[in-house]
């Protein structure tokens, strides 16, 4: 992707809880990456990327990281990480759920 690229591809990092039982059990939490295609120059679309991870199943979504891919990551093809990008970039949108569940944080401790 040039840098006038009329997108930019943003993922961002985050864990959720599974829904509805599916592929994963129900409220089984899992990390994932949702990659979302948006304009140059804007900001990290956390509600869009919020939006992806909903459609697909997922609740109580917690961010952890944002951050806008380099030009060149489609010319990177170690897979899945290729075809999430290519799906993002083609479609709008992308996601990658890890298969490892992992714990819940624990509750956040008032001052």
């Amino acid at each position: 992707m040039s840098h006038d690229a009329p997108y930019e591809i943003h993922m961002f990092a985050a864990v959720a809880r599974m829904a509805a039982d599916g592929r994963y059990p129900a409220g089984e939490q899992h990390p994932l990456l949702v990659f979302v295609r948006q304009a140059p120059g804007t900001e990290h679309d956390f509600d869009t990327a919020e939006d992806i991870a909903n459609r697909n199943g997922w609740t109580d979504v917690d961010f952890t990281k944002a951050g806008t891919l380099p030009d060149d990551a489609g010319e990177n093809h170690v897979e899945p990480f290729h075809g999430c990008y290519m799906d993002a970039v083609d479609k709008g949108e992308a996601i990658l759920v890890y298969d490892t569940p992992v714990k819940p944080a624990p509750p956040k401790k008032s001052a």
